[in-house]
């Protein structure tokens, strides 16, 4: 499904320009260094954008990042300014992945590590509605070995029918639509794959417990891998074909409920800790 593709591609421009540059996985703009000062960004549109949920006068300081070990090439706990600094939403006004009435902002309440985290939610839709909140980020082509893991606190969610999703955790090439996606339905969390089939995880993803979500990908020029995980435990794989991968594009991390599908009502997320590590390249 291209539904958003193009209009996300158009917005992201700017953010390509200014992201392409970074060295394979020498990624130097994430936020598990030494805090650079700055004010969050304010990134609104119709009914969604970067909304501060408590804003304590509390001092923030990235302690997860620092005591990861070993260390990763992108770790983001969301505990320093300027707030999603190394996202490719940071350079969105307003932010492109954000829309349909999602919101997305700064939580100081609900948090994996404190003192923040990123709140995400989308409004109630009707059965063939839909709505955006995510954050994404691009990374270097060609990379053969990428694990994506990421802390997920689902507040509340509900769908009537089979027919309403939402994204928690997935990876997209040459677009913003997932070919790889961990999404909620009526029945739970599944892992979907880029032939549109689907699997129900093994492991139990509730309502209301912070979870740690991840998935492992493993690329060559004739086949690939996935599996996923949930706390750790494995969840669910499958084979991908490189009919949806390719060496030529660039691979996009998307966390939170992106391209959420009615009917379903409102949906509240929080997400803490985004790591990512990437070893090995793959050629043509």
């Amino acid at each position: 499904m291209m539904r958003r593709s193009s209009a996300l591609a158009a917005g992201f421009v700017i953010a390509a320009l200014a992201v392409g540059c970074r060295a394979v996985l020498g990624i130097s703009d994430d936020n598990n260094g030494a805090a650079d000062g700055g004010n969050d960004v304010d990134a609104t549109d119709e009914g969604g954008g970067i909304a501060d949920a408590g804003s304590p006068d509390v001092q923030l300081v990235s302690v997860f990042c620092a005591k990861l070990t070993p260390p990763a090439n992108v770790c983001d706990d969301f505990d320093k300014d300027p707030f999603l600094k190394g996202w490719d939403n940071f350079f969105g006004h307003p932010d492109p992945a954000v829309g349909g009435g999602g919101t997305l902002g700064a939580d100081f309440t609900q948090w994996s590590s404190g003192p923040r985290s990123v709140r995400m939610t989308v409004p109630q839709l009707l059965p063939n509605t839909n709505a955006d909140s995510f954050l994404i980020r691009e990374l270097p082509m060609g990379i053969a070995n990428i694990t994506i893991s990421v802390d997920v606190l689902i507040e509340t969610e509900n769908f009537p029918d089979e027919m309403g999703h939402v994204g928690v955790l997935g990876m997209a090439f040459d677009g913003f639509d997932p070919f790889v996606e961990i999404r909620r339905t009526k029945q739970g969390g599944y892992l979907r794959l880029d032939d549109m089939s689907e699997g129900q995880l093994l492991q139990p993803f509730p309502v209301g417990v912070w979870k740690t979500v991840e998935l492992d990908f493993a690329f060559s020029a004739d086949a690939g891998a996935v599996t996923s995980f949930v706390n750790g435990v494995p969840a669910g794989s499958g084979k991908l074909s490189p009919t949806y991968y390719h060496v030529d594009a660039y691979p996009r991390v998307l966390v939170g409920p992106g391209l959420a599908q009615g009917p379903m009502n409102e949906y509240r997320v929080n997400v803490d800790n985004v790591v990512i590590r990437g070893t090995g390249m793959f050629g043509k």
